[in-house]
């Protein structure tokens, strides 16, 4: 049996007292307490999370790459700000802001992806009511916090490495 309101505890309450009622031989289960001790269930959000870390990783590796070499090809125009008088302060705002965007697109872009993956996912034959996607506004918080944390930290390294080139060295640097 499916409720219609699963989150309101009263109604679940309710119900399950007019089924034991109805059939005081049975045992009436939550579907959720029954995934939270299975073992398959467990397995499977292991690696989810192993995943999760994986993909995480591989974004602070991405958004560190780009930046480095987004600092590598501008490393003259850092010259030129620094010999125009920007205090280190404004370069690094400047990187660690650039380092956000790239963030910021690549959340928007990744959890828009996502989420079509997942309804598309979701109505495959093979997987009708057996995946059932619950993408919440909390989760899509906790997603665009970690990708803005991971653009800061991604950018902090090519910041600081910008700011350790002398101006006179990076204005010959061709």
């Amino acid at each position: 049996m499916q409720l219609d309101h699963p989150d309101d505890a009263g109604s679940v309450a309710e119900v399950r007292s007019r089924l034991a009622r109805a059939f005081p031989n049975l045992l009436f289960t939550e579907s959720k307490d029954v995934a939270e001790r299975d073992d398959v269930m467990r397995i499977f959000r292991a690696v989810s999370w192993i995943t999760s870390a994986i993909a995480l990783v591989m974004a602070l590796a991405v958004i560190l790459n780009t930046l480095l070499l987004s600092i590598t090809e501008r490393t003259h125009e850092i010259g030129i700000l620094s010999a125009l008088g920007w205090p280190s302060e404004r370069i690094l705002l400047m990187i660690v802001l650039e380092g956000l965007i790239l963030a910021a697109v690549g959340s928007a872009a990744g959890t828009l992806l996502g989420i079509a993956g997942l309804k598309w996912l979701s109505n495959l034959p093979q997987v009708r009511g057996f995946l059932v996607p619950v993408v919440t506004w909390r989760l899509l918080l906790e997603v665009a916090g970690a990708a803005l944390l991971l653009g800061v930290l991604g950018s902090i390294y090519p910041a600081l490495r910008a700011l350790s080139l002398k101006p006179v060295d990076a204005l010959r640097y061709e």
